[in-house]
């Protein structure tokens, strides 16, 4: 008995030792977003797009994917990560053609990675609220891995006298690309989206 407390004293020590060394080794959590794509492919379930929009996606556009954090360079992975909130870099959801209808904005690469191409679909919600009908609004034929989108406030960007503050439609959708230090909002204007340029930053 008169050696059970050095004894607990030594095993208390050896336990905190090699809690340490675990902390030491685990991860940092305070590591940025845009450090761990892998735990962030999340972020591009495919099942969160309505039926219609992942069918017509299989049907027109089966050699294409979303855009996902992997298949994104270093540079735009950071600029991306800098986004709040944290979204796929492939989606991007809101109301974007009308107030009371869904849309999706969707960044598309090639599949296989066979060229660095791209193009950006807005799907929007039909009157019935079962189909989605889509516009082709942008693409590249390369560089895509520096390319994502985002919904965006027009409000973000431009002065309160900005016919976009006042808008009916109150999502825009934001394409970045980091590598030409870009970035465009895609905003609806009957019956087409219109292109404006705003500050990357």
């Amino acid at each position: 008995m008169l050696h059970a407390k050095p004894a607990r004293a030594l095993v208390s020590r050896a336990l905190c030792i090699v809690m340490g060394c675990c902390l030491t080794l685990s991860p940092s959590a305070t590591l940025h977003a845009a450090d761990q794509p892998d735990e962030l492919s999340d972020l591009c379930h495919m099942d969160a797009l309505p039926d219609d929009v992942r069918g017509s996606l299989s049907r027109l556009f089966s050699s294409w994917k979303v855009q996902e954090p992997s298949d994104l360079s270093a540079r735009a992975r950071t600029r991306w990560g800098e986004e709040r909130p944290l979204t796929c870099p492939g989606i991007a959801a809101g109301h974007f053609q009308d107030p009371k209808s869904a849309s999706y904005a969707l960044l598309l690469i090639q599949a296989n990675h066979s060229s660095t191409a791209y193009k950006v679909l807005i799907y929007t919600q039909q009157s019935g609220g079962k189909y989605y009908g889509f516009k082709a609004v942008a693409q590249g034929d390369s560089g895509a891995s520096d390319v994502f989108i985002h919904t965006a406030l027009p409000s973000r960007f431009f002065d309160a006298a900005s016919k976009w503050v006042h808008s009916k439609v109150p999502d825009a959708v934001m394409v970045v690309d980091s590598a030409a230090t870009q970035a465009y909002l895609y905003l609806w204007s009957d019956p087409n989206y219109e292109r404006e340029q705003v500050n990357f930053q």
